[in-house]
């Protein structure tokens, strides 16, 4: 009965788990709150066993699920993204949660931001894919993001799943829905006060989505037909532009889509000039090319100017570990090379990505830098009036993985009021205005462009001003409950030797 029992508990625990996972789509982020509001009850119990055993099966569930799209690399990059994503939410199984008094929201509250800061940087350079405010682009607390960013946000979660699982367990469910309804009101009016009219000054921008041949993970096989693609599609869009008399102020290529060196290499440079020629508008190319030492190369985004060619570029800062460089060597090496996975030779750079025109300047982020909030920050201090997001989905087609990236995009949209311009090889491309808003969305794995008008905004969000002060704050908390913790023990060692004595 007792086996049975705890099985039980398991699979509610996955169940809980999934949930969370699935709060991640469009519409159903209020799973989340339910879900975590199961998670802190597990915190609470007094076993230590019983809380690792429901947090560990909650965590693994929970990025099992939302990260199953990478099973297109195989199993084991997918076994292996899971343990890295769900082991750190281990961490608050260590300590119980308490059950009453405000300690019973700060605790869980910091535990739960501590486990979240730790994934945002470790292990190498982190994997914050599934972070909770992640699962929050359509709730009401988003304006909380333009205060403190996205950890501010998830800390509101927490909140009040804390206070529904308070409520509930003292039987005042009237107390729990009035107050939740509270939250959501209040926020959703500091959501009007903080909202920015939107500029009347505008850019006209271009994004080319060029597809490729086959979907799955075969792009550094099909580059060729990928970058002809793109090509074609340029070509495209600056004759439909010349007939209709019309142009744009800017066009933006996804990433990689010139994959062999096009500054080096004339087989790529002399068709990407000719089509830059022809639409008379700066181009960013999204680009692989070579280091000088001739054995690495950069992530790189080159803005292409008519006649004279490539100019300004951005490297990539935040690379792909196991993907775009290996980060470890040894006998971690060929644990790699068993999953079956393409490890590349990229050097990460080291300076935001800021482009200046006559008319404007924009900030670009390439593909998985749209995670890391620091990156977005960088662009807004440096003056970035818009920004770009070049990405290249091609190996997670008809996945999650571009929905959920979109979602993270929309919410770095709202977060840092500035419109972003999407360009992708495979789809998900299109345009977000400065308030989170879809403005246009393409379907994926089809060859086309899209063209929008981007706000130009120089306003600049309380968070983007004081990026690091919710951090600052947990940090505080942290000190001062370390502090009580420490204080506590030692009065105990103190009443102990008392009585010994």
């Amino acid at each position: 009965m007792v086996r049975l029992r705890e099985l039980v508990a398991i699979g509610v625990a996955a169940l809980a788990g999934y949930a969370m996972a699935r709060s991640f789509t469009l519409g159903l982020w209020y799973l989340a709150i339910g879900a975590l509001a199961y998670l802190v009850w597990a915190g609470r119990h007094s076993s230590k066993r019983i809380r690792f055993i429901r947090v560990g099966t909650f965590s693994f569930a929970w990025f099992a699920t939302l990260l199953h799209w990478s099973t297109v690399l195989g199993s084991g990059a997918w076994v292996m993204l899971t343990i890295i994503s769900a082991l750190p939410l281990l961490l608050i199984a260590v300590k119980r949660f308490p059950e009453s008094g405000l300690s019973s929201y700060l605790v869980p509250t910091v535990g739960l931001t501590l486990v979240e800061l730790l994934r945002t940087n470790a292990p190498w350079g982190g994997f914050p894919w599934g972070l909770i405010a992640y699962s929050q682009v359509e709730s009401p607390l988003m304006p909380l993001s333009r205060i403190g960013g996205d950890p501010l946000l998830a800390a509101a979660i927490v909140i009040v799943a804390v206070f529904l699982l308070n409520s509930v367990q003292s039987h005042r469910w009237v107390r729990g829905a009035g107050g939740v309804a509270f939250v959501v009101i209040s926020t959703s009016a500091l959501g009007h006060l903080l909202s920015v009219p939107q500029s009347t000054d505008s850019a006209r921008v271009a994004v080319i989505q060029g597809s490729v041949p086959q979907r799955g993970y075969h792009e550094n096989k099909q580059a060729a037909e990928v970058f002809l693609n793109h090509i074609a599609v340029t070509n495209t869009l600056a004759s439909d532009l010349l007939r209709a008399g019309t142009s744009v102020d800017l066009v933006v290529w996804p990433e990689n889509a010139a994959n062999r060196d096009p500054v080096q290499n004339p087989i790529e440079r002399k068709p990407i000039q000719t089509a830059v020629d022809a639409l008379k508008t700066p181009t960013l190319i999204g680009a692989t090319t070579q280091v000088s030492d001739g054995v690495h190369t950069y992530n790189q985004a080159i803005l292409w100017q008519p006649l004279s060619g490539p100019g300004a570029t951005y490297n990539k800062q935040q690379l792909v570990p196991f993907g775009e460089y290996m980060p470890v060597t040894g006998p971690l090496t060929k644990v790699v090379t068993s999953l079956g996975l393409v490890v590349n030779n990229y050097v990460a750079g080291h300076e935001p990505g800021l482009f200046v025109l006559p008319q404007f300047r924009f900030g670009d982020i390439i593909c998985f830098e749209v995670a890391y909030d620091r990156h977005f920050t960088e662009l807004i201090g440096a003056g970035a009036q818009f920004l770009t997001v070049q990405s290249n989905d091609a190996t997670y087609a008809l996945t999650e993985e571009s929905p959920q990236q979109f979602a993270i995009t929309r919410l770095r949209a709202y977060e840092h009021n500035r419109a972003i311009a999407i360009a992708t090889t495979t789809g998900i491309s299109g345009f977000i205005n400065n308030d989170g808003e879809v403005v246009l969305r393409t379907p994926e794995m089809n060859s086309m462009y899209a063209i929008g008008e981007v706000p130009l905004q120089s306003e600049v969000t309380f968070h983007d001003r004081h990026s690091h002060w919710f951090e600052w704050f947990i940090a505080i908390l942290l000190f001062v409950f370390s502090w009580r913790f420490v204080r506590t023990k030692l009065q105990s060692m103190h009443t102990d030797n008392d009585l010994v004595g």
